[in-house]
């Protein structure tokens, strides 16, 4: 095959199936977005949560503000920038598009078709320096864009985005193989656009790139110090996203987020998810349903693909034949570099606790990875599954390729008709649902009108009304309580608590003590009994004393006379008093008190008696009185210090004679 021939059918590859799997959407795409599960679970869902992620980014961008900093949802939270992906070069993407159509949907759509279609293109990139420019190429590209990884998480941007890594290794082996610093620092720029679109690709494409690299340097001796140039280069790359990206690292600081090993191994794959196919995977997914029921959807996809488990035999029937491996020159060509790739990302994968039906048999190697930095804070480890699709799709082109060059005939005669069939039941997919993304809220006018700073929650206080919430504040723009995201603050975790067990007047209170100008109800999900409940209710004497009520088709709204929410910053403390341990924050007699920030500072006691470290106790929510206390007490005439500052927080009262 021509290199201008591979390079056609490669952009055909590129341009055409993202249409044909998203039909769907592709028929509508100023209205629609793809839904992130099959019918009957595919309303809403991650699209919305990106929506509202890139809509508040292009509203601050529209008024000239390119900070991190976000106060739009989340709310009374000053900034919650850094409690999800905010994938900003996918919302530079889709930014013009948006605003040229009026179209929050389109922007949305434009950056997850160029997603799809950069992979392909980088795929084929990185292929083709494995296999030469030949179907083996062709067909690893195709394989890899829509390999059972990224299909069962097709609706999460970050995870499409994060098929940018072939491309960027592709660029570092060709700086290190031409010896052209040039190719380098492609890759490095290549890299810089993952880590702005993909937390999860940059971490674990980095794994795995860095394991590529190790590779070649420990293999090929005449290559190592272009190795440590792209060393260096990926080095300096990772550092200018961490400075970025810095604020996620004070997410346990700021929020009290922090990931625990039990989190993860709730993420973590299970042996036999080696059956288990994607989310969107079509007659393939339910072959394999039958034979291993009961995975959730979007639980970790690691069937190795009927394509790879065609070719790979092949491959070693020949090495059987030639009787003796033939040594590979260059390191990515070697198959047993990728099989060291996919076995390490299949452990990944696996967690901490290698499981089979569900049962514990032993400590994973990765639980040796939970303490490091970043891997600390990666939950969603079943995302490992694209990159084990990497390794597989790597091998079986590279083997594809040798058998397309030397390979016996006969063997040729069987395997590429075999491998055909079984790329194309591996990529056939069942349908993906569109769904219209959810117009303003029809009382977008009272929003409107409010002052910019306006506060809105929603009922009932659950991710479905989040995430319709996250779209609906994109058009109004004011503040809303309501949030779903990877870290969802304190608060927030509270409220969906008290929104489960308080009657409607008393959450009503509660959400006007965090500051809520409206509060809208979603009669749609009520029974006709329970709407009409709810409107007798907030119609009682007790439901006008709250404020006036609006209705508009099935939803109400409840406007009240805001109160500002009175909140505790553990970084800001006042000068304490501490009296038998306690000290008292703010008093706000019928109020409540709210924590924002971390539930525990680490202090220093120093007294007569002599120095200790300790730690002090903030409650999330008080009423009337806010108070702290000193784990182990405060001895009168002693002094409480911030361990981390050294700024004095106070001082224990010296009881006078009594009389």
């Amino acid at each position: 095959m021509t290199a201008r021939t591979f390079f056609l059918a490669l952009v055909f590859l590129a341009f055409v199936p993202p249409i044909l799997v998203l039909r769907n959407v592709a028929e509508s795409p100023l209205q629609k977005v793809l839904s992130p599960r099959p019918a009957p679970n595919h309303l809403l869902g991650d699209p919305l949560i990106s929506i509202g992620v890139f809509g508040r980014a292009w509203n601050r961008w529209d008024d000239g503000d390119f900070s991190r900093t976000d106060d739009r949802a989340f709310a009374p939270y000053p900034d919650t920038w850094a409690v999800g992906e905010p994938a900003t070069l996918p919302a530079l993407v889709g930014y013009p598009f948006a605003r040229l159509w009026d179209s929050v949907a389109l922007g949305y759509n434009v950056a997850l078709y160029c997603a799809c279609i950069v992979t392909t293109l980088g795929a084929g990139y990185f292929f083709r320096q494995l296999a030469g420019p030949g179907l083996a190429a062709l067909a690893g590209a195709l394989l890899f864009t829509w390999c059972p990884g990224r299909l069962n998480n097709l609706g999460v941007i970050g995870t499409l985005w994060a098929g940018l890594v072939p491309l960027g290794l592709a660029l570092f082996l060709q700086g290190i193989r031409r010896r052209d610093i040039r190719f380098t620092v492609l890759g490095g720029l290549v890299w810089l656009a993952l880590g702005l679109g993909s937390l999860y690709g940059l971490l674990m494409g980095s794994a795995v790139v860095g394991l590529v690299l190790a590779f070649v340097f420990v293999r090929e001796r005449a290559s190592r110090w272009r190795v440590v140039s792209a060393a260096v280069v990926l080095t300096m790359v990772l550092g200018l996203l961490a400075a970025y990206y810095s604020p996620l690292f004070r997410l346990d600081h700021d929020f009290g987020a922090r990931v625990s090993v039990r989190a993860i191994e709730g993420h973590a794959a299970d042996v036999l998810s080696l059956l288990h196919h994607a989310v969107f995977g079509g007659p393939l997914r339910d072959l394999l349903d039958r034979l291993v029921p009961g995975f959730p959807e979007g639980a970790s996809a690691l069937f190795p693909t009927l394509f790879a488990l065609v070719v790979l035999p092949a491959g070693l029937l020949l090495r059987n034949r030639d009787g003796k491996a033939r040594r590979i020159a260059r390191t990515e060509r070697s198959l047993w570099a990728w099989a060291l790739v996919a076995g390490f990302a299949l452990a990944s994968a696996l967690g901490p606790t290698i499981r089979f039906a569900g049962r514990a048999l032993f400590p994973g190697p990765y639980r040796l990875l939970t303490d490091l930095p970043g891997f600390s804070s990666l939950r969603g480890i079943h995302r490992w599954d694209q990159w084990f699709d990497l390794a597989l799709v790597t091998l079986s082109v590279i083997v594809l390729g040798r058998l397309l060059r030397s390979g016996p005939r006969s063997i040729r005669r069987v395997v590429l008709p075999l491998a055909g069939l079984a790329l194309l039941v591996d990529i056939w997919p069942r349908e993906v649902p569109g769904q219209i993304a959810p117009p303003p809220s029809p009382f977008q006018d009272v929003f409107v009108a409010m002052p910019a700073d306006a506060i809105v929650a929603g009922l009932p206080m659950d991710r479905l009304t989040a995430e319709r919430m996250f779209v609906e504040q994109v058009h109004h723009g004011r503040r809303i309580v309501n949030g779903f995201q990877t870290f969802p603050p304190p608060i927030h975790l509270w409220l969906e608590e008290q929104a489960r067990r308080l009657p409607l007047l008393e959450m009503l209170a509660l959400l006007r003590e965090l500051g809520a100008r409206a509060v809208e109800i979603d009669g749609s999900v009520l029974s006709e009994r329970q709407r009409t409940a709810v409107s007798s209710l907030l119609a009682s004497p007790a439901g006008r004393s709250l404020g006036k009520t609006l209705a508009r088709g099935q939803r109400m709204l409840v406007l009240m006379e805001p109160r500002a929410p009175i909140l505790v910053d553990p970084d800001h403390l006042p000068d304490l008093h501490f009296e038998d341990g306690t000290a008292r924050v703010r008093t706000a007699p019928g109020r409540l008190v709210f924590r924002i920030g971390r539930p525990i500072v680490h202090v220093v006691v120093t007294g007569p008696s002599g120095t200790r470290d300790d730690v002090i106790d903030l409650p999330l929510v008080e009423r009337d009185v806010y108070a702290v206390s000193v784990g182990k007490g405060v001895p009168a005439g002693s002094c409480v210090m911030d361990a981390g500052t050294g700024r004095r927080l106070g001082c224990a009262v010296v009881q006078g004679p009594r009389r």
